[in-house]
């Protein structure tokens, strides 16, 4: 699994893309405990390869912050 975590986060928007650019997964919510990538897409297991990360965390005092990066699928 592949989570985006931390303390005091209010918001978390995080998107996962394969190499072509199609989104792979997307979570919107507040719950940035149990939620998170597990290398599959419409439930079907995706095949190694690395992808690209985006979101944004909107923490509880208002600040906010982008991360951005690559994530390895290995089987």
């Amino acid at each position: 699994m592949f989570y985006i975590r931390g303390e005091n986060i209010k918001q978390i928007k995080f998107y996962i893309y394969n190499r072509w650019g199609e989104r792979v997964y997307k979570y919107e919510g507040s719950d940035n405990n149990n939620n998170g990538w597990d290398g599959t897409f419409d439930n079907e297991k995706l095949n190694p390869g690395v992808f690209m990360y985006y979101g944004t965390i909107e923490y509880v005092d208002g600040k906010m912050e982008d991360v951005k990066g690559n994530v390895t699928l290995v089987r």
